[in-house]
């Protein structure tokens, strides 16, 4: 299971650095850079000091001053939004170290789940990532408040581990989501159950692949997904 990592840089300037510096350069003020891009001279200030971003209408206004292409001082904005929406990010990571120690992380990735990271911070992303969330708030608000309506026919707020819980949960998820089935029919599925039954009953070596089989061709994705420690359910259904 392999991570590929983007490359982040340690700090970005916003845009308003550079355009100080082009009007220095320039020997313009801020007041006929206002007058000549048809914009409020307020706009500008605003814009220098970093507490306004870079449109892209002023970016079109500001290469026809500048001689500076429109997508340079977008590219720079850009790239200084995504900054600090990065360092955003590590905050909320950080908050969430004591939320990841709950989970049966050990397990995880000894079955292949997860990868066995080292650091807190690996962790958190390790475990959003499988979730599929992207904030503790998130993970709270469909495995424990249910905001979707999942019918996991379990309340995870009225147990002791709904951390395994919903590991468990969601590696069915993930198993079912990797499963291809036809259409489903509940006059095919109510014609099988005599057919599951038998083979319930008979218990050849090759039962449980038989039973998937028979349910995929009903539209039915049936799972088998190992037990969690600490998850002491063994079975979940949902539509």
């Amino acid at each position: 299971m392999a991570t590929s990592r983007k490359f982040v840089p340690p700090v970005a300037f916003h845009p308003g650095n550079t355009l100080s510096a082009k009007l220095e350069e320039m020997g313009m003020g801020v007041k006929e850079f206002a007058v000549r891009t048809s914009k409020p001279e307020k706009t500008i200030f605003a814009v220098i000091s970093g507490k306004s971003s870079v449109t892209s209408d002023m970016a079109v206004a500001f290469e026809s001053v500048t001689k500076i292409p429109a997508h340079f001082w977008l590219n720079k904005q850009r790239a200084f939004d995504e900054f600090v929406a990065r360092q955003k990010r590590e905050e909320q990571l950080v908050l969430a170290y004591k939320w990841v120690r709950m989970f049966p992380l050990k397990s995880m990735s000894q079955m292949g789940w997860i990868e066995d990271m080292k650091t807190m911070e690996e962790k958190v992303k390790s475990l959003f990532s499988y979730f599929q969330v992207s904030t503790v708030k998130a993970w709270q608000d469909y495995y424990l408040n249910q905001q979707l309506k999942v019918a996991f026919r379990i309340s995870l707020t009225n147990t002791k581990e709904p951390y395994a819980i919903s590991a468990w949960l969601r590696r069915g998820e993930i198993q079912a989501s990797e499963m291809q089935v036809k259409e489903y029919s509940e006059k095919r599925l109510r014609e099988s159950i005599s057919i599951m039954k038998g083979i319930c009953c008979e218990h050849p070596k090759d039962f449980s692949t038989k039973l998937q089989d028979i349910c995929a061709e009903a539209g039915v994705k049936l799972i088998y997904t190992p037990c969690l420690p600490k998850a002491p359910i063994n079975g979940s259904t949902r539509w």
